[in-house]
C-alpha cells in the first residue's frame, strides 16, 4: 500500500515538473510531447542534425573530406602519421551542434551529459566493435578552466560512458598544466607546440600494456589528442583510440548549405 501511495506520489510530482518546466529538445530547444519522448531530442532534430556517419570523412580524425581520395584520407592525415590509431565523432560542429555545445559548457547544462554519452557510445559499438578497451581516459582540463566553468564537461560524458560501455574510467588520469592559454585560432603546428609539456599523467603503471579510449567534446586539430598520446604510450600504452561528440571543419561554408536550409530557420 506504502509503495503504491508513493510511486502515486512520484507520478504527481513529475506530472506537476512537467507542466512547470516542459522538456526540451536539447539541440533546437522546442518543447517536446512527454507522452511520446524518452530522449531529450524532437524528431526533426534526430534526422537532421549534422552526424559525421551522412558524410564521407577521413578515416583517421574523421574530417569531411571534399575531395574524395582512394586513402579516404584528409590532407594532414595523407602527409603526416598520427600517433593515435583514429578519432571517430558523432557530429560535425556547426549549427546546432556547436550552439549546443556551447550552452552545455558556457551554461552549465550538465543534464546534457547522459544523451551525449548515449550517443557517444553508441558510435564507440558501432566504429570500434572489435577492439576490447582497457579503459577510458578523458581529455584533462586545466584547473583555472575548471574554476571558471564550475564543472569538467568531459569528466561528466565519462563517467555515464563508463556505464553504457561497461569500460573502467580512469577519473582524471592525465592532468594539464595551468600554464596553457586559449587554443582558439591555432593551427595544428601551433597547437602542438602549445600543449608540448603541458599533460601529465596520474597513474603511469595502470596503462602499460593496455588499448585506451580517449574522450574529448569537440576534435579540432588532434593537437591535443597527440599530446595526451604521446604521455600515454611513454608509459607503455599499447594502443590508443579517440572518441569525441564533435569534429570541427575547416571550411563550414560547404557544410551549412543543406543543413541551414532544411531546418535551421
Amino acid at each position: 500500500m506504502k509503495e503504491n501511495a508513493f510511486g502515486l506520489f512520484k507520478d504527481s510530482i513529475k506530472l506537476i515538473l512537467d507542466v512547470l518546466y516542459p522538456p526540451k529538445c536539447i539541440f533546437c530547444e522546442k518543447i517536446l510531447n512527454v507522452n511520446k519522448k524518452t530522449e531529450p531530442i524532437c524528431d526533426v532534430c534526430l534526422k537532421h542534425l549534422p552526424y559525421c556517419k551522412n558524410y564521407i570523412c577521413c578515416k583517421t580524425c574523421s574530417v569531411p573530406i571534399i575531395k574524395k581520395n582512394k586513402f579516404n584520407l584528409c590532407d594532414e592525415c595523407l602527409i603526416y602519421e598520427r600517433n593515435f590509431k583514429k578519432n571517430i565523432s558523432v557530429f560535425l560542429y556547426i549549427g546546432k551542434i556547436r550552439k549546443t555545445i556551447l550552452r552545455y559548457k558556457k551554461m552549465r547544462k550538465i543534464f546534457y551529459s547522459i544523451f551525449f554519452a548515449k550517443l557517444m557510445s553508441e558510435s564507440v559499438i558501432e566504429k570500434y566493435k572489435n577492439i576490447n578497451f582497457d579503459y577510458i581516459v578523458t581529455v584533462p582540463i586545466a584547473k583555472k578552466k575548471l574554476i571558471e566553468r564550475g564543472f569538467d564537461q568531459i569528466h561528466e560524458i565519462s563517467k555515464y560512458m563508463e556505464k553504457y560501455l561497461n569500460i573502467k574510467y580512469l577519473k582524471h588520469a592525465l592532468k594539464k598544466s595551468n600554464n596553457t592559454h586559449s587554443q582558439k585560432g591555432l593551427n595544428y603546428y601551433q597547437r602542438q607546440i602549445s600543449q608540448a609539456g603541458k599533460i601529465k599523467i596520474k597513474l603511469p603503471k595502470k596503462i602499460s600494456n593496455k588499448t585506451i579510449l580517449i574522450v574529448d567534446d569537440v576534435f579540432t586539430t588532434g593537437a591535443t589528442i597527440a599530446e595526451c598520446t604521446k604521455i600515454l604510450k611513454l608509459c607503455g600504452a599499447q594502443d590508443v583510440y579517440c572518441v569525441s561528440l564533435a569534429r570541427t571543419v575547416k571550411n563550414d561554408k560547404y557544410f551549412k548549405i543543406d543543413y541551414k536550409n532544411e531546418f535551421e530557420n
